[in-house]
């Protein structure tokens, strides 16, 4: 009887341990959505409020351009003055229990290098059908004060999170890429939504657009989601006016090329888990012969 009590002693303590560690892991944080109306926000932010309870999640709506949404962010978490800061866009749906380990190998590894300051892990990516490093961005907050210095000069960039992260590295930080399967990207958006975003990714990545169209072509067959990315690169290529990374001046182009589509559809949360289940628990990066891009901003340490 002793043998069996000390047992579930044994049991609750390591119960016990492991639900203060993730009570620690996810309560030092400020975790912040950025949204300008993406269909999937809603369910972005519920997610991330009972990974990381509700208090700890605020959502930053319709600030343009994207440089305007980053230093909100970026003010906000400072005056709460956590350990980490997580910048999620609302296109983005992570895993609970990835995202928890993700958080926990960006902690070792700033207790061996002080000048890391920013991590990424991976998403599965909808359209470019592969795995990369978007979506989501873990900051050491303490680095933040310093990444708004160059927040003006990147604030016409169309990558400008990109553009600071790379102009604080520069002065001898480092950035880290994980390589911990977070979540999903760019699932259930609005044919508004997809237009808008293969509009300004054309800008972007404008070498990545004709491979782009020969795999959506094949793809748009059983999904029309694709038809609707390849809609934003043909409106890409007949555009006249200078790009930027303003969702308001898009709406713009966009009402100048009479294209009205729906900004809202409905998410069926079983095809949430299912798609969860299929490219983050139970798959690696490696698996099924899907590709994956590391970003060029980290080091070439992964772990």
């Amino acid at each position: 009887m002793k043998k069996y009590a000390l047992f579930f002693v044994l049991f609750l303590t390591v119960i016990l341990f492991i639900a203060i560690y993730f009570t620690l892991n996810t309560s030092d944080i400020t975790v912040i959505v950025r949204s300008v109306g993406e269909n999937s926000e809603e369910v972005c932010v519920k997610n991330l409020e009972n990974i990381f309870s509700k208090r700890n999640v605020f959502l930053i709506k319709n600030i343009t351009p994207l440089s305007s949404a980053t230093k909100k962010s970026f003010e906000l978490a400072l005056k709460r003055n956590k350990k980490w800061t997580l910048l999620v866009d609302a296109d983005t749906i992570v895993d609970g229990d990835k995202i928890k380990l993700f958080i926990s190998k960006a902690d070792e590894i700033i207790k061996n290098d002080p000048k890391a300051f920013v991590f990424q892990g991976l998403l599965f990516d909808k359209f470019p059908q592969c795995y990369r490093q978007s979506g989501v961005w873990l900051y050491k907050t303490k680095s933040l004060a310093n990444l708004l210095k160059y927040n003006s000069k990147c604030s016409s960039m169309l990558k400008p999170d990109d553009c600071m992260v790379m102009s604080f590295k520069n002065e001898g930080y480092n950035t880290y890429g994980i390589d911990c399967v977070i979540g999903i990207h760019d699932f259930f958006q609005s044919p508004r939504s997809i237009v808008k975003k293969y509009f300004i990714r054309c800008a972007k990545y404008p070498d990545r657009i004709l491979a782009w169209q020969e795999r959506w072509n094949s793809l748009a067959k059983s999904d029309k989601d694709f038809l609707w990315a390849i809609r934003g690169v043909e409106l890409y290529k007949k555009n006249k006016k200078k790009v930027q990374n303003n969702s308001c001046l898009i709406d713009e182009i966009l009402k100048d090329n009479n294209i009205n589509l729906p900004d809202k559809i409905g998410i069926d949360e079983n095809k949430i888990n299912s798609l969860i289940e299929k490219y983050v628990k139970n798959n690696t990066i490696d698996n099924n012969g899907i590709k994956y891009y590391r970003s060029r901003l980290h080091k070439n340490e992964f772990i």
